[in-house]
C-alpha cells in the first residue's frame, strides 16, 4: 500500500431482517482491498445503530 492509497467506506444503511447489503459489501470490500491501492471500510448501521433518547420515539406517519 502506498501512502496515496485511496480510502472508501462501504455504507451498508438497511437494519431489516434477511437484508443482502452485508453479502455484498464485504464481497466489495475483498476485492478493493486486493486492488492494493485502496483502504475499504465497510460500515454497518445496523451494528453501529444508536438507540433512541429516552423518553423519545421515532416519528411515524400516522394514518389519513
Amino acid at each position: 500500500m502506498t501512502e496515496t492509497a485511496l480510502r472508501v467506506a462501504i455504507i451498508i444503511a438497511s437494519t431489516r431482517e434477511g437484508r443482502f447489503g452485508p453479502t455484498v459489501g464485504t464481497w466489495f470490500a475483498e476485492q478493493a482491498r486486493q486492488h492494493g491501492d485502496i483502504v475499504a471500510d465497510v460500515v454497518d448501521s445496523r451494528r453501529s445503530r444508536r438507540r433512541p433518547r429516552s423518553g423519545r420515539r421515532r416519528p411515524t406517519l400516522s394514518p389519513r
